[in-house]
């Protein structure tokens, strides 16, 4: 490649063309090291370094790896991890530890009956104790009535605050239905939450246990919840 001391004075006008072509050649070719080097280079000159895949500065006779600004395209940093910094991006262990988490989930059903006695009055069915933050929380109590003029109001609750309700009214006596509540809730501490049943009529309902007043198995009447924040 091209002598970056010639052409001077003293040259011969015939060699003056192709020491010039030389040093256009190293020029548009950002000194590439697939080129024979150049000689005689300026202090500050750059190059290409196609091996390691870096911009190179020449300096006191050494040439030394460029660190791109983040203005410029590059990442400011000469290792993945600085790089990573100065770009705010994880690394892959980094994004799995802080995405591959386990989930907090609580549940809950009760194992016996709830007979609502008094009408009006709220009695508890399943109920869970979630600590502060924000929850998906689903569940179902099934009901179970012989009086056919009677009507259910549940509600998915903590304390005072109500978060869903709804009501049954079966029309039909021997009637076994469930009642599903759903419901997005934060919490500021820890606290209970629990679904509540009240009946129009004394001794209508109960809050089953089990699938049927005949069966055995419970989780008929449930609550589950997951922390998502």
């Amino acid at each position: 490649m091209g002598n970056w001391n010639v052409p001077g004075l003293t040259d011969l006008y015939t060699n003056f063309l192709t020491y010039l072509k030389a040093r256009d050649d190293d020029a548009v070719r950002i000194n590439d090291t697939r080129v024979t080097d150049a000689t005689n280079l300026p202090s500050y000159a750059k190059r290409w370094n196609n091996t390691t895949q870096t911009f190179q500065n020449w300096w006191s006779s050494t040439w030394s790896n460029l660190i791109l600004g983040i203005v410029g395209g590059g990442t400011g940093a000469s290792t993945a991890t600085d790089a990573r910094t100065n770009l705010d991006v994880y690394s892959k262990a980094e994004a799995d530890a802080a995405f591959v988490t386990a989930l907090t989930t609580a549940e809950n059903d009760i194992s016996s009956n709830v007979n609502l006695s008094s009408a009006g009055t709220f009695y508890n069915g399943p109920s869970v104790s979630l600590s502060a933050g924000t929850w998906l929380v689903t569940g179902s109590v099934l009901l179970y009535t012989e009086v056919a003029a009677a009507g259910a109001t549940a509600k998915l609750c903590s304390g005072a605050t109500v978060y869903a309700n709804a009501q049954h009214y079966p029309g039909v006596i021997y009637a076994i239905h469930p009642v599903a509540l759903c419901a997005l809730i934060t919490l500021g501490t820890t606290s209970t939450v629990k679904i509540s049943v009240a009946s129009t009529n004394a001794n209508a309902f109960m809050i089953l246990s089990a699938p049927s007043v005949y069966s055995t198995e419970n989780k008929a009447s449930y609550l589950r919840a997951v922390k998502i924040a």
